[in-house]
């Protein structure tokens, strides 16, 4: 970069830290103009449309000149929308008019309660006066107000049929103070009920600067992005940063890839993209689900910065992604960690586009006591990936969840954040905020922390993640990370759907035990049974060398996760005690939880629908006694197991049985079917016949009345004959007379 170039940049640096809005950024580079422009995809592979910059001012220039005029400035408004530019020109068109934007994600207004639940809590705690949305999303709204009455006053906007664009476009409007609130980012939930992150338009703006360091962009970076934009990193990388930056982007149905990941990968590839970003599953679907003629032809060189962010980074996923796809062009050291969550808008530590990703292997046993230390030969081995090191402005500490003080640097604990980028607190619940947004150090004066429920330590400058307090297992003293246990799962059977089992603990007679629901594949939705829950056995005790208390196997499809893909822990666990897991089979292992103490005490110990009652023990130094129980132990599960599959094997006579005579009755019905079809037109055919013969009958009754009508003209003529005869030569007697009577 020249002399003048930079003295460039810096000029718009400091007009950008001027700046109190991105609304002021847009409008400004907009003004300069320039050629960036967003583009959906419909299918994902199919252009829908495309709005450029330009274009986009003038219409939501349009959109907020009739939020205006209705008076919904200061109001908040719900966002339903799929994948689309109208959302785009929608939230453009909010910052302008001072209206706060709620996205949610689009669920069906009628139908399954269920899938509308979210949206009713948050419409509940941020009671808006606005919906906005596109006739597909919204369009049936009398009956959604028809269910819920309590929102009868609400005014509804569907995008796609606004029909003032050209009217209201030329209205001015005024700057929007920094402090104000621009965005409710409600959290996914996925460690409890959405709560309203209130972002400023200077939070909003701070972050966006921060994701302009290091990710390697430039005026011909292209941004190719399926994350949604009811997600923190979709809609600020995906949809706001391409306004900050003046860069195009590429918006894909995040459905449609996840189905099919190819779809990804082929829009970086046909449109060039150098940037695009995704939590660390959609790596891992890529590396499993792409068949190698998905990847013919693929050219993935073009790609800068592969952003892998939104949840634990697995150190082995990374290093198959670039294994697989680097004869397709990837380059190595595309791969980029970051680490960041909603209430601080969105990013907080990131590395440097164009380095690789730093993997460090640590003690396990070590890590379990909140200690950092590399493993060493003989030492089972945590593999964790760096997420960066803090960005500009932001300040990173660890912290001791429990006492409050900052963590030695060998030390992992809770990580909290300082910055313009975090937000001021949650909507409507000021305990809440206070306890999160409100925490404070002795060692940094004057500074205010969020305390992010997040667990790490920092070691060379970068932050590692190793996991949440509130899905922490800790078991006699020694805390032991959920993932840790899950990333062993996906791998110990191939009946297990990847990046869908929760490890979680639950408390049982005073002690925490470990559970695992775990997902299973469609071709393995019928098990073995045994066999899966042996492999998960082995699993977790290889990861905590821990007993598992109970295994849930699930239908495919189930798993609890939020909208970027984390695995819902809380939501899981509380499925699996109130019984509303949707389940294949279930497997408790309670009698294998006990510790040699419960052995000793001499009660009744369950092991699924088996108890075994155990002789006391002269405190355990009865070691005949022990190995005899053990024994009758060893039986009894033998015995079980036996009486399972034997159980097993009814079940599947009966379901053979069940199928021989349903395909039996099939054939029965189907020929009863024929045989009354045969009947009736059997009987058609008879009905046919008869009357064709009664109609012959008829017409030769018809032709023997017109034959004896003529018989009976031709013995008069006869008779007359006789009488003429008679008159004129005589000859017959009076007893040969002849009456025409008697001739018929």
């Amino acid at each position: 970069m020249n002399r003048r170039a930079q003295l460039e940049s810096v000029k718009e640096e400091q007009e950008e830290m001027n700046s109190g809005s991105l609304f002021e950024v847009f409008v400004r580079n907009t003004n300069r103009g320039v050629a960036a422009s967003y583009t959906s995809l419909r299918d994902g592979e199919t252009v829908e449309r495309t709005l450029t910059h330009v274009e986009l001012l003038q219409r939501a220039r349009a959109l907020a000149g009739w939020m205006k005029q209705k008076g919904f400035s200061g109001k908040r408004a719900i966002m339903v929308f799929p994948v689309g530019l109208e959302f785009v020109e929608a939230f453009l068109a909010c910052l302008m008019a001072n209206v706060i934007a709620v996205p949610v994600a689009p669920v069906p207004l009628t139908g399954d309660s269920n899938k509308v639940r979210r949206m009713l809590a948050i419409m509940e705690d941020c009671q808006p006066s606005l919906v906005l949305g596109v006739s597909k999303s919204i369009g049936n709204s009398a009956l959604f107000v028809g269910r819920y009455p309590q929102y009868g006053n609400l005014t509804w906007l569907e995008v796609d049929r606004f029909d003032e664009w050209d009217s209201l476009s030329d209205l001015s409007f005024d700057m929007p103070s920094p402090e104000a609130i621009a965005l409710l980012q409600y959290t996914s939930g996925s460690t409890g009920m959405p709560k309203g992150v209130m972002l400023s338009h200077r939070n909003i703006l701070s972050n966006l600067q921060q994701w302009d360091q290091g990710l390697g962009h430039d005026d011909d970076s292209k941004l190719v992005c399926w994350v949604p934009h009811y997600h923190d990193l979709g809609l600020l990388y995906g949809i706001l940063f391409p306004m900050y930056r003046c860069i195009s982007a590429y918006l894909l149905p995040g459905v449609a890839v996840a189905q099919k990941p190819s779809r990804w990968l082929r829009a970086i590839s046909d449109f060039k993209g150098t940037h695009s970003m995704g939590p660390n599953f959609i790596y891992g679907h890529c590396c499993e689900r792409m068949t190698e003629q998905e990847c013919e032809g693929l050219d993935l060189s073009s790609w800068r910065m592969a952003l892998n962010a939104a949840e634990p980074i697995r150190a082995e996923t990374v290093e198959r992604f670039t294994r697989k796809f680097r004869p397709f062009g990837f380059d190595p050291l595309a791969m980029t960690a970051a680490y960041g969550l909603a209430e601080a808008t969105c990013i907080v530590t990131g590395q440097n586009w164009d380095s690789p990703c730093r993997i460090l292997r640590l003690s396990d046993k070590e890590l379990q006591r909140n200690k950092v230390r590399l493993a060493g030969p003989d030492e089972t081995v945590a593999s964790l990936v760096a997420c960066g090191q803090p960005l500009s402005d932001t300040i990173v500490k660890i912290v001791d969840p429990a006492g409050l003080t900052e963590c030695a640097p060998d030390e992992a604990g809770e990580i909290w954040v300082s910055g313009d980028n975090v937000a001021s607190g949650y909507w409507m619940r000021p305990d809440e905020s206070a306890a999160t947004f409100g925490a404070t150090l002795p060692s940094v004066p004057g500074k205010v922390f969020l305390r992010t429920g997040d667990l790490g330590f920092i070691h060379e400058g970068e932050v590692f993640t190793t996991g949440r307090i509130k899905d922490l297992i800790i078991v006699r003293g020694a805390n032991y990370y959920p993932q840790d246990a899950e990333s062993l799962l996906e791998r110990a059977h191939p009946g297990f759907v990847h990046g869908s089992c929760a490890v979680f603990s639950v408390l049982k007679e005073g002690e925490e035990r470990v559970v695992v629901v775990q997902e299973l594949t469609r071709g393995h939705r019928n098990g073995p049974y045994e066999e899966m829950f042996d492999a998960i056995r082995r699993a977790v005790g290889a990861a905590f060398d821990l007993p598992v208390e109970s295994i849930a196997l699930i239908q495919p499809g189930t798993t609890a996760k939020t909208s970027s893909g984390k695995i819902q822990r809380r939501q899981s666990r509380q499925a699996f005690l109130d019984g509303s897991l949707r389940l294949k089979l279930t497997g408790d292992f309670g009698f294998a939880s006990r510790d040699l103490g419960s052995l000793l005490s001499g009660q009744q110990l369950s092991f699924g629908p088996l108890a075994i009652s155990l002789p006391i023990f002269d405190g355990g130094r009865n070691k005949a006694n022990l190995a005899a129980a053990d024994a009758r132990y060893q039986e009894a599960v033998a015995s079980h197991k036996s009486k399972l599959l034997l159980a097993l094997k009814e079940v599947d006579d009966a379901l053979t049985e069940i199928a021989t005579n349903e395909t039996a009755v099939t054939g029965r019905q189907q020929a009863l079917d024929a045989a009354r079809r045969a009947i009736a037109v059997a009987k058609a055919r008879q009905k046919s016949g008869l009357t064709n013969y009664l109609d012959v009958l008829e017409s030769e009754r018809t032709m023997l009345t017109i034959e004896r009508a003529s018989l009976q003209n031709r013995m008069r003529a006869l008779v007359a004959s006789v009488e003429l005869v008679r008159a004129v030569g005589g000859g017959w007697d009076a007893g040969s007379a002849v009456t025409p009577g008697q001739l018929e």
